[in-house]
């Protein structure tokens, strides 16, 4: 079985405080120079630059990081947790959002920042996580993407889950979707608008060779799972409905089935997969939970919190039980609590048979999942976000008591870290190649180094930039993992990238990934890690679209580029986009307000080298 894990997405010191482990950043190294502290290479969470030689096993921490630290450290399960802290605010998001690889101890064994949220999904020794252009990356152990996926029949990502099933020949991969489609919800509910846009959900699996093999759309079963029993009915009348808000799922091959998470049902489903001679293919078998459509008796339940409001991060257990987060929906009657139960299908009958809350008890109204590691018994909580409580995450023996626990702040502490997901798992790689992350702050740049795995064989790292791509010109060196970069010139695009150094001098790795800085416009924007091998024009999602509808555009080396939209006479309506665009997969918006329904063709050209064309649905 190979190393890989799935994305939809610096070192810190360790002090040993009475029973707490907490992170910093420039003092604590201080400390350890003076040898008060415990050292531990770590990831994230920091409040400044380091400024000291990094040395063995040492990791740089971005000082846009979380601060954090961990309270209990009791004997927890062996392995790493993988976990997604971003600021859950968007309004006032500053920060980046990031992929971690922590050890018990605190250590950070790997990172990668992102721009949009970012979902780890560790599988069978590789893991995924949501790329931009809807796109899944997968990703091996040596932290290098090897595969993309995205949703076929032009459907969007959905990045709240997603699952690579056996190995070889037999692999499997399986991602939720989103399906938009112009409803009249008039007919459906008293003031709904004619016009309304419902989001409904969606299931796809794909075979070893990327082909799809079978699909499951929430809007062709609203028999079983009407639009109307959405919980919450105001927002039936709006003009955008995501009735079904489908957050996780759970598959098994063997028997056939796949449990589906529908958070604005407060429902789990359980769907057939082919048919066989009870039930047909895509058939809902049963709806078990909060919901109006629950067709299950609870036993044993909470007293006044039975069933789940919200919930996220449904999972089968071996022993055939279920695990749930129940959000509770910031309900003040109904904290969020982990619940496990026992199902009996053919009475219907659900016994809870395990439960977790925090003490006091808290509420997180959205996010949020946990996560049984069957060999330790133990169980992993990420507590959500806009949540009434500072603790981030949790692991919990059998018995209930708290083995791991962290606490995680943000720089202003303005705004809660959010987790989604929080695993644990053995696996752990070693990097290809080195990885560089900036920060663009008016005309200077800080750059934080790494070589995952390579940190006792480094000794710094020459820093490449030029004003082409691909740069050549060495710059300068760092031996500190750090570097702050300034009086950029305005106005003038530089490309960045490094590799890391030994200690006779030689470099010895590949170039790490590569960034585009702008500094008087303020713009910093990531290559992509997956590059493209040829120029593409996606066709656009979605499609039929009202106003607003995204174009992915794949070019393997940066290009000056036009993509302008005409309508049925020839004519240009909207020069979408006209300039030199950087290489990777990047995505366009366009606007359809003002213009007619109909059909419209979006042409993109590469002087001299390409050109393709796609036919675009505004329809009103």
């Amino acid at each position: 079985m190979s190393n890989i894990f799935i994305y939809i997405c610096s070192i810190d010191y360790l002090i040993r405080m009475n029973t707490a482990n907490v992170f910093h950043s420039p003092e604590v190294n201080v400390l350890y120079k003076q040898g008060i502290c415990a050292f531990t290479g770590l990831l994230w969470l920091f409040s400044g630059l380091i400024s000291t030689p990094v040395s063995a096993i040492d990791v740089a921490i971005p000082p846009d990081f979380y601060t954090y630290t961990i309270d209990v450290n009791n004997n927890p399960a062996d392995g790493y947790f993988y976990m997604d802290p971003h600021d859950d605010n968007p309004i006032t998001r500053v920060q980046g959002i990031w992929l971690a690889i922590m050890s018990n101890d605190g250590n950070i064994k790997f990172f990668y920042k992102g721009y949009r949220p970012i979902i780890p999904f560790p599988n069978v020794n590789k893991f995924s996580m949501r790329l931009a252009g809807e796109r899944v990356g997968i990703m091996d152990m040596t932290y290098s993407f090897i595969d993309t996926l995205v949703p076929a029949n032009g459907y969007r990502t959905d990045g709240h889950d997603f699952l690579i099933s056996g190995s070889g020949e037999e692999v499997s991969y399986w991602m939720l979707l989103r399906d938009h489609r112009e409803i009249n919800m008039s007919e459906i509910v008293e003031d709904g608008d004619p016009d309304a846009v419902v989001w409904g959900s969606g299931l796809q699996k794909f075979d070893a060779d990327k082909v799809l093999v079978w699909e499951w759309l929430s809007l062709d079963h609203t028999d079983e799972i009407p639009i109307i029993n959405m919980f919450n009915r105001a927002y039936l009348t709006s003009d955008n409905v995501d009735y079904i808000h489908s957050n996780s799922f759970w598959v098994d091959d063997e028997a056939e089935y796949v449990l589906l998470s529908n958070r604005y049902q407060n429902e789990i489903v359980k769907i057939k997969i082919g048919a066989d001679d009870r039930y047909a293919d895509g058939e809902v078998i049963w709806r078990l939970g909060g919901g109006r459509g629950n067709q299950f008796t609870f036993i044993n339940d909470v007293e006044g919190e039975e069933a789940f409001l919200a919930q996220h991060n449904v999972t089968r257990l071996e022993n055939g039980n279920i695990l749930l987060f129940d959000n509770g929906m910031n309900n003040p009657n109904h904290p969020t609590r982990i619940k496990e139960y026992t199902l009996d299908e053919e009475v219907l009958t659900a016994t809870l048979v395990w439960n977790y809350l925090q003490d006091p008890p808290s509420r997180s109204r959205f996010g949020g999942g946990t996560y049984r590691e069957e060999a330790s018994g133990h169980t992993m909580i990420g507590w959500g976000g806009d949540r009434t409580t500072e603790i981030f995450a949790t692991e919990v023996d059998p018995d209930g008591e708290i083995a791991w626990e962290i606490t995680m702040q943000t720089q202003s502490g303005e705004t809660q870290p959010m987790t989604y997901r929080l695993y644990k798992t053995d696996m752990i790689g070693i990097a290809a190649s080195p990885y560089v992350v900036s920060i663009l702050d008016s005309q200077a740049l800080t750059l934080t180094c790494n070589w995952f795995g390579h940190e006792d064989e480094v000794a710094s790292y020459n820093v490449y930039m030029d004003d082409t791509f691909e740069p050549t010109v060495l710059h300068d060196n760092t031996d500190t993992g750090t570097m702050v970069i300034e009086d950029l010139a305005p106005g003038v695009a530089q490309f960045l990238r490094i590799k890391a150094v030994d200690y006779d001098n030689n470099e010895i790795s590949d170039y790490s990934n590569e960034i585009e800085i702008t500094p008087d416009q303020g713009i910093y924007e990531e290559q992509s890690l997956v590059r493209p091998q040829e120029y593409i024009l996606e066709q656009n999602y979605p499609n039929p679209f009202n106003p607003i509808t995204f174009l992915n555009i794949h070019l393997p080396q940066t290009s000056r580029i036009k993509v302008l939209v005409y309508d049925t006479l020839g004519r240009q309506v909207a020069p979408l986009y006209n300039g030199v665009m950087t290489a990777g997969i990047q995505q366009l918006q366009f606007d359809g307000t003002g213009l007619a329904s109909g059909n419209y063709f979006v042409k993109m050209v590469i002087p001299g080298k390409f050109e393709q064309v796609k036919k675009i649905v505004l329809m009103k």
